[in-house]
């Protein structure tokens, strides 16, 4: 089988490898935190948070495992009431009330241009190839939780997305997050670990994202359109148990996407969310090892919406978590290989596919 290997941090000696290895996991007082490796291994219910300093905030790694376990399964009804509760703005929420505002045949041109003006800073806008303008989700990872600033927050540790990269920082009151942008490297001193989201690739190992398209008219210009990605989402924790001592947790995430739009021209032409019953199956057979410990992962899953514009599906694969001392940046390595990916859109009867084997 073809291997995909990423190094995560850097600068790990053979002696810091022996003292992970010999490390008596009594000592790590966290609950469980063991390898999800079924999407039957989910929970029914939200774990702990609040929101502090305009970020949600989870007091446990617990509490955090159960609410993004149950957002990436919860129906469309649970994500918005879950939306409504929240007192902040999260990338998802800003996404899902921008398409809802755009979704209306009746608007005028000044009243499109007013409300991307008003959401320029909450999504992310782009032209495509043919100059039509596209709204994406302006931070992917764990949308629902992350707010327009890219941070959540686990205990002590901040999680900030920025750029490609997923930046755990666990010491805030010593490194300003707002601080913390792209160019930011792994400093263990001063209590920050980075992730890159992106994974490299090597031939002919099948690719860690792909996306395809189908235009049709109706009478309007329509599309489908199903896409994935896996990234790397292993992220950095202060230890309960021992505040001298770090805790990794190694993770991988495969986010799943089916849309359905149209396309509206005003003084531009704008693809945006058109409302349909879909289904869209997932069929996605993963091949990795975390840490030293192989997960082979198969999901088969058929997920149908009514009435909506978008079917996501996304789901994290974790390894067993490895205790590192605040003065050691670890460097360890996660192998993956995706055999193959098959989703299928239905929209008006029409079909999208992606394949790769």
């Amino acid at each position: 089988m073809n291997q995909l290997k990423f190094v995560i941090y850097t600068f790990l000696s053979l002696l810091t490898l022996t003292t992970i290895s010999s490390c008596n996991k009594d000592d790590v007082n966290v609950k469980n935190l063991k390898s999800d490796s079924s999407i039957e291994l989910r929970t029914n219910s939200l774990g702990s948070y609040s929101v502090e300093n305009g970020r949600i905030k989870f007091p446990t790694i617990e509490d955090y495992q159960q609410t993004v376990t149950y957002l990436q399964s919860a129906t469309d009804a649970q994500l918005v009431s879950f939306r409504n509760t929240i007192s902040t703005e999260t990338a998802a929420k800003a996404y899902t009330s921008f398409v809802d505002l755009v979704d209306d045949e009746n608007m005028t041109n000044a009243q499109i241009e007013t409300i991307e003006q008003q959401y320029s800073s909450k999504v992310k806008i782009s032209i495509n190839g043919e100059g039509d303008k596209e709204v994406y989700i302006k931070y992917a990872i764990n949308p629902e939780i992350t707010n327009l600033n890219g941070e959540y927050q686990v205990g002590q540790t901040v999680i900030k997305q920025a750029g490609t990269k997923l930046i755990s920082i666990t010491n805030p009151t010593l490194v300003d997050p707002s601080t913390v942008n792209e160019t930011t490297t792994t400093n263990g001193t001063n209590g920050v670990y980075v992730t890159e989201t992106v994974l490299a690739i090597s031939p002919p190992c099948c690719p860690t994202s792909d996306s395809k398209t189908l235009e049709y008219n109706d009478g309007k210009r329509k599309r489908v359109r199903a896409s994935y990605q896996l990234v790397n989402t292993t992220q950095v924790f202060n230890n309960p148990a021992d505040g001298r001592w770090k805790l990794v947790l190694p993770e991988l995430t495969v986010d799943a996407v089916g849309e359905h739009h149209r396309r509206r021209c005003f003084i531009f032409c704008w693809w945006s969310g058109s409302k349909t019953s879909m289904q869209h199956d997932w069929n996605i057979n993963i091949s990795h090892s975390l840490a030293g410990v192989a997960n082979p992962i198969i999901i088969n899953r058929t997920q149908s919406n009514g009435n909506t514009s978008e079917i996501r599906f996304t789901n994290g694969f974790r390894g067993n978590p490895i205790s590192i001392l605040t003065s050691f940046p670890i460097d360890f390595v996660i192998e993956v290989c995706v055999n193959s990916v098959y989703q299928r859109v239905i929209a008006n009867n029409r079909t999208v596919t992606i394949t790769c084997n």
